[in-house]
């Protein structure tokens, strides 16, 4: 039988450990549909609610609920499949959107024809999607591992830690541009689309974490700089806005966001430096 020693490809125990292997192809459009699919809603949005054509409110509905429906589908798929790499931004986005749901109202919203809820608060209602798909989810798999395996792979490489917090850059697009002129916001839905989609799109491709963490902090940096500059500029002129609190809350969320990334980057570094 051979010893640990022997294999040099079976990892050591004592200490964390980061998968340096890109994701499969299969795993990276898993990974992208999810903000492919938001940079989609972002942009028909906006097309929508700036041109009233024939049929918008019906286009809109659907166009919410799949916003509201995909990351919990998401959740599920990666329940069922040991929560691989690419499903951590969907655990995050469906998290983030139930809470600012639970606080938000949809009036107008309707449900095969049915209005829902008109005004009133969303409340613990905002919860059933994650939970249905959590609930599924243990049905099928009947063992609570897959959580563990969450945690564990993230303990072992913080880059996912921040990457399940970008997907949550989506909903901050969303809210950043709310009640903006829609033609005037448009084209910077189309550049944060593809540049979000394309910062993921590296993050799984890369071989090392050098080359993750570059990935995010470009994705992340870029996206608050449009999200910060773009809307600041539009309300300056009515007077609207507070440009210095506008740029320490992306400062700060900016920072929070990459921390886990950098500390496990850092980590690393001085694991090494020890062997």
């Amino acid at each position: 039988m051979k010893s640990r020693v022997d294999n040099p490809r079976q990892p050591r125990e004592t200490g964390p450990v980061e998968d340096r292997s890109p994701a499969s192809w299969v795993e990276t459009l898993a990974g992208v549909a999810l903000f492919l699919a938001f940079g989609a809603f972002l942009i028909l949005e906006e097309i929508v609610s700036g041109w009233e054509a024939p049929g918008s409110i019906q286009l809109r509905n659907a166009l919410f609920w799949i916003l509201l429906l995909l990351p919990p589908s998401g959740v599920a798929i990666g329940w069922v499949r040991n929560f691989p790499r690419w499903s951590y931004p969907y655990a995050g986005l469906a998290v983030l959107t139930s809470m600012y749901m639970a606080n938000a109202s949809s009036p107008g919203l309707s449900l095969f024809g049915i209005p829902v809820f008109g005004r009133e608060l969303w409340g613990w209602r905002a919860l059933v999607p994650l939970l249905l798909a959590s609930g599924t989810s243990l049905l099928v798999t009947r063992t609570f591992r897959p959580l563990y395996a969450l945690i564990d792979r993230a303990a072992r490489d913080l880059t996912l830690v921040t990457y399940g917090m970008f997907g949550g850059l989506p909903l901050w697009v969303f809210i950043s541009f709310d009640e903006m002129d829609r033609r005037y916001s448009l084209s910077w839905m189309v550049v944060l689309a593809l540049l979000i989609a394309g910062a993921v799109l590296a993050y799984l491709r890369s071989r090392s974490p050098q080359q993750r963490v570059v990935s995010l902090t470009a994705g992340i940096l870029l996206s608050f700089a449009i999200t910060t500059a773009v809307p600041t500029l539009y309300w300056l002129e009515n007077g609207w806005v507070n440009v210095g609190l506008a740029i320490a809350m992306a400062v700060f969320l900016a920072a929070f966001m990459l921390a886990p990334a950098y500390f496990g980057l850092t980590r690393q570094t001085s694991g090494a430096g020890r062997a």
